[in-house]
């Protein structure tokens, strides 16, 4: 650590040691959940340590005289915003409980031997996604060595732009639970469910439908990436006469709702 720049010391030693018992914890209870259950509050807590360093009795002079950034100031702001929009949804999914997994592993183990899910839980769930949620407080790290004296305009409008992606980013919690518990989206339940579009990358869509049947219709309706994708695939399956049929399965019959 003689050559690490003294802010990154204790977080590279948290790291360290979180992937030390994520993993060690994974072999123990055969749940390799471990990083799960802690991804929600990691990297608010990365981006925390940056945004009080200079407050800390062992922080490097220079940039204690610099005193707290606004801007790392900011970022924390909307990282426990996002904390808290995660943590619920992974709460009511369970994954909080030290007995469930994600059922993705679970497909994941079945599809290897033994020795490479090990390998594959070590490299990538333990070490790849800690040092992952190691570098998403990183922002902050640059916030607090190269920071303004002030917010500017361009850090208001870019605070605002991360409000709106949490606000869809909730639609889609709420939209793909909805789906999940309900088989259709239900609207008059869920807040935010009433916008028709939300996206899954390839690999989870399909895990996702092996696990739930009526999963086709919703790729098959539903734009993966972006908002047109749930237009221009409406106005197909409404040129083969397929729309109204794939809707209701979607979205259930929902009255006095036109849906692109």
């Amino acid at each position: 650590m003689q050559h690490i720049s003294p802010e990154f010391s204790v977080p590279i030693k948290f790291c360290l040691f979180n992937i030390a018992w994520t993993w060690i914890a994974s072999v123990i209870t055969r749940n390799v959940s471990q990083v799960d259950r802690v991804w929600t509050f990691l990297p608010t807590i990365y981006t925390a340590y940056y945004a009080i360093y200079p407050l800390l009795p062992f922080a490097d002079p220079g940039i204690k005289s610099l005193g707290v950034s606004p801007r790392a100031g900011l970022m924390l702001l909307l990282q426990i915003l996002w904390m808290v929009r995660l943590s619920y949804n992974t709460w009511r999914r369970g994954l909080f409980s030290l007995k469930d997994e994600d059922y993705r592993w679970e497909i994941c183990r079945k599809q290897v031997p033994g020795w490479a899910f090990q390998i594959f839980n070590f490299f990538f769930i333990a070490v790849a996604q800690n040092i992952l949620l190691f570098i998403l407080g990183l922002p902050a790290h640059n916030a607090l060595i190269r920071q303004p004296t002030t917010l500017g305009a361009t850090d208001i409008i870019l605070a605002e732009l991360a409000l709106v992606v949490l606000a869809l980013e909730f639609t889609a919690d709420n939209q793909q639970w909805s789906f999940q518990i309900k088989g259709v989206i239900n609207p008059n339940e869920w807040f935010g469910a009433c916008i028709s579009w939300t996206e899954d990358d390839r690999q989870r869509e399909s895990i996702s439908g092996k696990k739930y049947p009526d999963y086709a219709a919703y790729q098959e309706r539903v734009g993966m990436f972006w908002p047109f994708g749930t237009i221009v695939k409406g106005h197909l399956l409404n040129s083969k006469g397929k729309k109204a049929e794939i809707d209701r399965k979607v979205w259930g019959p929902v009255k006095g709702k036109r849906i692109e």
